[in-house]
């Protein structure tokens, strides 16, 4: 009995393990979709999986080895907003007022059986990249166009009409044939809006151009100016709180310091008073005249002809005697 069921469990884990296994490696592509294959060691894998087909992909019952990077092949549409300063634009710094603009809205499709070609292209190797690629290459595209059309932005008056001609007549086939080889096929291109600077105007600009240098310059001049100033002021500041830090831990360590930084903040025109011993006055208050400053008892050392400095005896009487400093300098 009990083997049997031990015979049993064995084959139903072992039919459970298999049914997961095909089920882990069936793969199936939707019906406007093409799937490539990566396997993490082999690469990626040269046949497509077409729009409807299946395929068992037995490395998937490994996880992460194989990575499906699935990619709409259309109808898609995408959005181009092209811009192209004029000769002069950028170097005087002036806004889109003065670039050729054309929004444009493109409809395409993908080729399937050339998916992987698109797909090595791309920068990185994830399908979200397509529409970044298909812009740079169309800019380009149309980059090489103005040039021709208007090599020396001589031609402002009539830009804007040939550009509508460009756009209805040969764009679509020159789209077609730089992109044929990664299997992008452009169905539809609609100029959606079309802008060209003002002649006159650019000229006008063209002939202050001095001055827009000279003010751009100041421009620059006064926030490189404000920005060192704010470095300086933030070095300074972390210099002073970095002292402050230490300070503090010198301080915690030792907080006899306490009083040595109050001395060593007294300013260089303090003058120090040596107060004598209240027996010596005889109890009497002192008075502003018995205090001599150190600059005085100085003086008097430095007289010619002087000999060391000694205590003058203290006369008799009420009054007391008169104090110096004979601290030595």
């Amino acid at each position: 009995m009990i083997a049997r069921f031990l015979r049993n469990f064995f084959w139903s884990l072992l039919v459970g393990v298999l049914l997961t296994w095909l089920y882990l490696s069936y793969v199936r592509a939707g019906a406007h979709e093409a799937i490539l294959i990566e396997d993490r060691y082999t690469g990626l894998d040269p046949r497509v999986l077409l729009p409807g087909q299946t395929r068992m992909v037995w490395q998937m019952a490994n996880p992460g080895r194989v990575h499906l990077h699935r990619v709409d092949i259309g109808p898609r549409v995408l959005s181009l907003n092209y811009r192209r300063p004029l000769a002069q634009s950028e170097l005087l710094g002036l806004d889109e007022a003065f670039y050729v603009q054309a929004d444009l809205r493109i409809d395409f499709s993908l080729d399937p059986q050339r998916s992987d070609a698109l797909f090595r292209r791309l920068g990185r190797p994830d399908w979200s990249e397509l529409d970044a690629y298909l812009r740079l290459r169309l800019s380009l595209l149309l980059d090489r166009e103005m040039e021709r059309i208007n090599p020396n932005d001589a031609a402002l008056n009539g830009l804007e009409r040939q550009l509508y001609a460009y756009f209805n007549e040969s764009a679509l086939l020159q789209m077609n044939e730089e992109l044929a080889a990664e299997g992008v096929h452009v169905d539809k291109l609609w100029p959606v809006r079309l802008y060209t600077p003002d002649p006159a105007r650019y000229q006008a600009m063209l002939q202050n151009a001095p001055q827009i240098l000279a003010q751009k310059l100041e421009r620059i001049r006064v926030v490189d100016d404000a920005r060192a100033r704010q470095d300086a002021s933030r070095i300074t500041d972390e210099a002073y709180v970095s002292r402050m830090q230490r300070m503090g831990e010198l301080m915690e360590r030792f907080p006899q310091l306490r009083s040595y930084l109050a001395i060593d903040r007294l300013g260089n025109q303090v003058q120090v008073y040596v107060v004598p011993y209240e027996g010596w006055n005889g109890g009497a208050p002192l008075t502003p005249g018995d205090l001599v400053p150190p600059q005085g008892r100085r003086n008097q050392s430095a007289a010619p002809g002087a000999g060391p400095a000694a205590a003058p005896a203290p006369p008799a009487g009420a009054g007391g005697g008169r104090f110096q400093d004979l601290t030595p300098p």
